[in-house]
């Protein structure tokens, strides 16, 4: 097994030696006016709701994905500043960390006439609060100074789940356009369009989300509210995520919780059993909703006004994006705080352990606070 890794390691460092001889060596220049003075980009700033956003654009631009970490966006073989992704354990790193500059661009070069525009970050982008949070918004910093009739091709993350096409199609998004970063890891052509990421300019993104702008809830509820299906079905929901694709903010007595919530007269629900315009619908008519931190609760996005929310939370999570949205959207929020766990394989997934005698007690006076968190 040493030797066999020892040889994949041999092989990678060649395969990337011989994309550098063959594309150049990517340089990042300190100086971060040189492109300003350039013909071949233009910087468009945009302004929404007082945040400021650039929009590039960019002349024969490349962009490179490692799908994991790492989004360079290159002109001349220089690594253009500001619109590039390099973020290690969610935290935002400065160019100088960008993989390609050391490792360069190893996939083929793919070639496409016409204008593109790219939306694509990091692993995160197919989860489905990332995908509503982090790239649709771009379509909206874009369509400030430009319309997306005139985009030739759309570089997205690889559209895996319902949801991706779902979205795409209430924004007219045509898919015959769409080219996936899977695919497409390394892509040049005749006009690269690159956005700002909507809200996470610096440190992490778990203390950042707090301070997600209020024009990104707007946005989302103005494009998608009216689209909402499936109406009416409970007033009382419980967001069960024992499907998660990520195993992680698993409650370790759900059973427990079940069976509490049942006799209070709560629908459990799958997000991943129903659509996302059955979901828009599910969360907008519903008058309390229960649920575990993670992707799930996103749709609290499109909640009415004064819609009891309760999160149960892991121990010591810094994630804060529901209280935020409760705030935009004048909900009644309560998030329970984990007990204490002992096993540290669920400490290390962000498991948690809901206290019955608070989740009771929760239930007596949901309106008494507007926001409140119970440890």
């Amino acid at each position: 097994m040493k030797i066999k890794k020892k040889f994949q390691k041999i092989f990678k460092f060649f395969f990337q030696k011989l994309f550098i001889l063959i594309y150049g060596k990517i340089l990042f220049k300190k100086n971060p006016n040189f492109m300003n003075k350039s013909a071949i980009m233009k910087l468009n700033k945009v302004i929404i709701d007082n945040f400021v956003y650039n929009c590039f654009e960019i002349k024969e631009g490349r962009i490179y994905t490692d799908l994991v970490e790492n989004v360079a966006v290159i002109s001349n073989n220089i690594l253009i500043p500001k619109v590039c992704v390099q973020k290690i354990n969610g935290e935002l790193k400065n160019e100088i960390d960008n993989v390609c500059l050391k490792k360069g661009t190893p996939r083929i070069k793919i070639k496409k006439k016409g204008k593109l525009l790219a939306l694509i970050q990091d692993a995160s982008e197919n989860n489905f609060s990332h995908w509503l949070l982090d790239i649709l918004p771009r379509l909206k910093i874009f369509e400030q100074n430009n319309s997306i009739k005139e985009i030739d091709y759309f570089l997205l993350p690889e559209l895996k789940y319902s949801f991706h096409r779902e979205t795409l199609e209430i924004l007219n998004i045509p898919f015959n356009k769409i080219l996936s970063d899977k695919q497409n890891r390394h892509i040049e052509t005749d006009l690269l369009f690159v956005t700002d990421h909507p809200w996470h300019k610096k440190g992490n993104v778990q203390d950042e989300i707090i301070h997600i702008p209020e024009w990104i809830i707007k946005w989302l509820r103005e494009k998608f509210l009216d689209h909402a299906e499936c109406k009416n079905i409970s007033e009382k929901i419980y967001i069960d995520r024992s499907d998660s694709l990520f195993n992680h903010c698993q409650i370790i007595n759900s059973d427990e919780v079940w069976e509490f919530l049942k006799n209070e007269g709560f629908t459990k629900i799958k997000s991943t059993e129903i659509t996302f315009k059955n979901q828009i619908g599910l969360f907008n008519s519903a008058n309390t909703i229960v649920g575990a931190h993670g992707a799930g609760l996103t749709n609290m996005i499109f909640s009415k006004s004064d819609t009891n929310i309760i999160e149960f939370a892991p121990k010591n999570h810094p994630n804060n994006f529901f209280q935020r949205v409760s705030q935009i959207n004048n909900l009644n929020y309560r998030k329970i705080v984990s007990k204490n766990l002992k096993l540290n394989n669920h400490n290390k997934r962000g498991d948690i352990l809901v206290d019955l005698k608070i989740l009771r007690e929760s239930f007596e006076n949901l309106k008494e606070f507007k926001s409140k968190t119970i440890a």
